[in-house]
């Protein structure tokens, strides 16, 4: 900081600058090998259903954030037990809810019929060609084991001017009371997706304990 600023912003009045300053779009950034460890499939359902993870995550922010269109076809990709699926569903007339652990899916076909979203397709295998509007990855990607490959087939299955939504515990953040690789620094975020073929569109700096990017397809 200046020296004229020394004594009078106290240190939450800092990490809020510096964490503003980071969401700043700036320009493209190049791929950099990959050297963080790519983190083992959550199971913990506890943590996924915490009381508080409303308030951390701020999903219906989020999800304010993207500005979706009733007639968008949203793929929740690692959907988990459906914390975002059935909020994403009641959004959009069509929502797809796909993960590899099908006690996952069962989970979040159940919390749907509870929530009363019924326009959900469940599946644990990939997407077709040309056939969603956004593809939304909440704290999953960092699981990806090959996920150079997972971005290729997310720019496949993308409709022309697509959009990925990537949500990542952020390692910028102190306190964040999950394992070092289930988190991501928004320049790691970046300097894998871009490259890979989306134009950042935007960073959404309002989450307390995540980095989240809004992409398009290049």
């Amino acid at each position: 900081l200046m020296p004229s600023f020394r004594g009078k912003l106290s240190e939450s009045e800092i990490d809020a600058i510096v964490i503003y300053l980071s969401s700043l779009r700036g320009p493209a950034v190049e791929a950099v090998p990959r050297t963080r460890e790519i983190a083992r499939v959550t199971e913990t359902l506890a943590w996924m259903t915490r009381p508080e993870r409303d308030r951390e995550e701020k999903p219906e922010a989020v999800l304010d954030a993207l500005q979706l269109r009733r007639s968008d076809v949203v793929a929740d990709v690692g959907a988990g037990v459906g914390y975002f699926t059935w909020r994403i569903a009641k959004r959009v007339d069509r929502a797809i809810a796909v993960d590899i652990q099908r006690s996952m899916l069962r989970l979040n076909e159940a919390e749907a019929a509870r929530r009363g979203a019924r326009n959900i397709e469940f599946r644990d295998s990939g997407l077709e060609a040309n056939s969603v509007d956004l593809i939304f990855v909440a704290n999953a990607y960092h699981e990806f084991a090959e996920p150079e490959k997972m971005l290729e087939q997310f720019r496949r299955a993308l409709k022309p001017n697509g959009r990925l939504v990537v949500l990542e515990y952020a390692k910028e953040r102190p306190g964040v009371p999950v394992g070092e690789a289930h988190k991501m620094s928004l320049a790691e975020m970046r300097s894998e997706i871009e490259p890979a073929g989306f134009v950042l569109e935007r960073i959404l700096d309002f989450l307390p304990i995540q980095n989240g990017l809004i992409l398009r397809k290049r």
